[in-house]
């Protein structure tokens, strides 16, 4: 089970049944904070059906509010991947 704090420049979600670890924040930039309340339901969202978030953002976020050690495992390993896909786009050289 999750939980929404709103504070008045950012969204606490936390995981209830995890430990004080298993936390994040997402920023408010707009006026309502609407957008980033619909950003935080989506995160929720994606990590009960055990997706793979498209920002990786939110990707590290899922790897902190997740209990589920597979999930979390399968996180770790996309984002390793994507870490590794760095490109120097002044040099135009893959690393």
């Amino acid at each position: 089970m999750y939980k929404v704090i709103k504070f008045k420049r950012y969204y606490l979600v936390a995981n209830t049944k995890g430990e004080y670890k298993n936390h994040t924040h997402i920023n408010v930039h707009s006026r309502t904070g609407e957008k980033e309340y619909k950003i935080c339901k989506t995160l929720i969202s994606i990590i009960n059906d055990k997706r793979v978030p498209k920002s990786n953002y939110l990707l590290q976020s899922a790897i902190r509010l997740t209990l589920d050690e597979e999930y979390k495992h399968n996180l770790l390993e996309i984002q390793k991947r994507r870490k590794q896909r760095y490109f120097n786009s002044q040099k135009g050289v893959r690393r």
